[in-house]
C-alpha cells in the first residue's frame, strides 16, 4: 500500500530552511556562521537554504544529519516533499496530458 500523507493536497511542505531557521538553529544558541563553519559549507549555501532558495541537497542533508544526529534521511524527506509539491503544481498542464496506463 502507497504511503498516503495526511497533509492537504494545497498546503505546501515546510521547507527543511524553515525548520532551521526557526527551530533547529535557535535552539543550539550558536550563530548561523558557526553552523555554517561546523558544518563545512559557506555561509552563502547556509542562509540561502534559511531563506528558502537553495534547497538541501544529499551532501548537506549527510552534514546536517551528522550535525543534529537524526541522520541525512530527515532532511532529505522534506526537501523531496517540497520539490515534488512545486513540480507537481509548475507540471501541472504537462501531467493532465500524460495519460494513466494500467497493467493488461
Amino acid at each position: 500500500m502507497a504511503d498516503k500523507t495526511l497533509r492537504h493536497p494545497d498546503l505546501k511542505p515546510s521547507h527543511p530552511g524553515e525548520l532551521l531557521r526557526d527551530i533547529v538553529i535557535p535552539a543550539t544558541g550558536k550563530t548561523k556562521v558557526d553552523i555554517a563553519r561546523m558544518l563545512g559549507i559557506s555561509r552563502q549555501s547556509l542562509y540561502d537554504i534559511l531563506s528558502e532558495k537553495q534547497g538541501v541537497t544529499p551532501a548537506i542533508a549527510v552534514r546536517l544529519g551528522k550535525m543534529f544526529g537524526d541522520g541525512p534521511e530527515v532532511w532529505l524527506r522534506m526537501q523531496n516533499a517540497c520539490d515534488i509539491w512545486e513540480l507537481s503544481r509548475n507540471l501541472k498542464k504537462d501531467l493532465a496530458k500524460i495519460p494513466r496506463l494500467t497493467a493488461a
